[in-house]
């Protein structure tokens, strides 16, 4: 810590216009405080879904407040620069004209000097290439290089290609890395990050990959660091062996994203000799699937009797290892979201018996219309309603305990028109059995409008349902105003 002589002004502090007795008024503790608490970041990773003890690490937490504080003046930027943890998150951006820190509206171009400032303590640090000449790259890479054995996250985003090699990243041991955050697709650049994942990384709790292009013939070796993982999101073709596989070896994982897109192991068939693996502590699985992609496997070997949220994009039914897992995994399931899926309602209702009474919020979807025919959902049908219906299925009624649900289609509802909203209701008037509802969405596509038919008694009955039941918070499309006035319902927004 600089001394407090080198802090005290002898005069009016002219860029601030401030008296000398205001800063000897506080003391250096004081003012070292009110300079932590203006580091206001402007970037997190956000993971509201899970409870805090199970969230991402923070992602890249960049804030331009040591730079602005050293332009109010001498005694600012002398203390300002004395606060290492005021200069432990980088964010550099090489283009072809400057190095660029935190996007300032001033070039900064002193990066070895605001690395220098942060000490001994560890770093979060973006790259971000937005340049084609390599000479410039490299030069700024050999200023950072240094530094990677204090790296507590790593974030590298990669534009425009850069023309040439990018010096090797050095073998070195980084003990505090948590985060790594992977955000190019080209072969030439796995290959420059490779070595990264050899280093010692016993720290590694969470790492993020973008997909790669179909022509990658090179793999991030991630395998050694996969048992420390907490948690995971990638694609399958970020690795050469198969994901059942990958998860095999990651026993410790909390949250997991997959997108199961063509890899090099596409196309094969399910082992079933494969061994079984219990993944203990896995309570967030999301898997996104192409129908070409054979990935049922995960759910014939894994069981994960932690699970809370499970999200399916994108999955083709019939899929029997799906129940079996759910039975077998024995987990309190608290969110089921099936989006883009074709289950049939039967399926659909099995899942949800398994699930029993711990289910509280189920999401229903189709995004595109080109992920089930005419973007309905096939497993809305009155069979279901009626299974979720307290007085039609008595005692057997499914998810007492749901207070959510989401109905979004891009086609028109297959149901009884009025069918829906009298199953809410009857949930709403029987909290003896059933959990009142406090969230409802029910929107299909704008062919609603153009049915012989529409759904006009469900749309109303879910938009009045916020004032026939206060605290309850609805979302409709189309809504069915704008069919009795003539106007278009695309131009609506929903209600609630």
């Amino acid at each position: 810590m600089v001394p407090f002589s080198l802090l005290t002004p002898r005069r009016t502090c002219s860029s601030c216009n401030m008296d000398a007795s205001v800063f000897q008024n506080l003391p250096l503790d004081l003012w070292v405080k009110i300079f932590q608490l203006t580091r206001e970041p402007d970037g997190a990773w956000f993971d509201d879904e899970n409870p805090p003890d199970y969230r991402w690490p923070p992602s890249i937490l960049t804030a331009q407040t040591p730079l602005l504080l050293t332009l109010v003046c001498k005694p600012w930027r002398t203390l300002a620069r004395s606060c290492a943890d005021l200069w432990t998150s980088v964010k550099c951006q090489i283009s072809d004209d400057t190095l660029v820190v935190h996007d300032s509206d001033d070039e900064f171009k002193g990066l070895a000097d605001y690395l220098a400032c942060s000490g001994s303590m560890s770093l979060s640090l973006i790259i971000s290439f937005h340049i084609q000449d390599c000479e410039r790259a490299n030069n700024a890479l050999q200023l950072l290089y240094p530094h990677f054995g204090r790296l507590s996250a790593l974030r590298v985003s990669i534009g425009n290609g850069v023309l040439g090699e990018l010096t090797p990243i050095p073998r070195v041991a980084m003990p505090h890395c948590q985060l790594i955050q992977v955000n190019f697709w080209q072969d030439k650049y796995t290959k420059w990050l490779a070595p990264l994942m050899t280093n010692e990384l016993l720290k590694l709790h969470a790492l993020d990959m973008r997909e790669y292009v179909s022509a990658n013939a090179t793999y991030l070796p991630v395998e050694q660091q996969l048992g420390h993982l907490l948690h995971l999101q990638a694609t399958a073709n970020n690795f050469a062996i198969r994901p059942v596989d990958i998860l095999r070896c990651c026993e410790r994982l909390v949250t997991c994203t997959l997108y199961f897109r063509l890899g090099p192991h596409s196309g094969g068939k399910d082992n079933t000799h494969s061994p079984d693996f219990i993944m203990p502590y896995l309570q967030s699985l999301s898997i996104r699937v192409k129908s070409s992609y054979y990935w049922r496997d995960v759910f014939g070997h894994a069981t994960c009797p932690s699970l809370r949220r499970l999200r399916l994009n994108g999955t083709f039914w019939p899929v029997p290892t799906f129940a079996p897992f759910l039975q077998r995994s024995r987990c309190q399931l608290q969110q089921l979201t099936l989006s883009g899926t074709n289950i049939s309602a039967s399926d659909l209702i099995q899942a949800l018996q398994i699930a029993g009474e711990t289910l509280e919020t189920l999401v229903l979807g189709c995004q595109y219309i080109n992920q089930v025919p005419d973007g309905s959902l096939p497993c809305f049908t009155d069979n279901l309603l009626d299974a979720l219906d307290p007085v039609q299925a008595g005692r057997n009624v499914l998810a007492p305990h749901m207070h959510t649900l989401q109905v979004e289609c891009q086609g028109p509802l297959e149901t009884t028109d009025g069918r829906f909203i009298e199953v809410v209701q009857a949930r709403m008037a029987h909290a003896g059995r059933t959990t009142g509802f406090r969230h409802i969405t029910l929107t299909c596509g704008s062919e609603e409008l153009q049915k012989p038919h529409f759904h006009q008694k469900d749309m109303e009955g879910v938009a009045l349902l916020p004032e026939q039941h206060p605290g309850v918070s609805v979302r409709v499309y189309p809504d069915p105003r704008e069919r009795d006035d003539g106007t278009d319902a695309e131009e609506g927004g929903g209600s609630g």
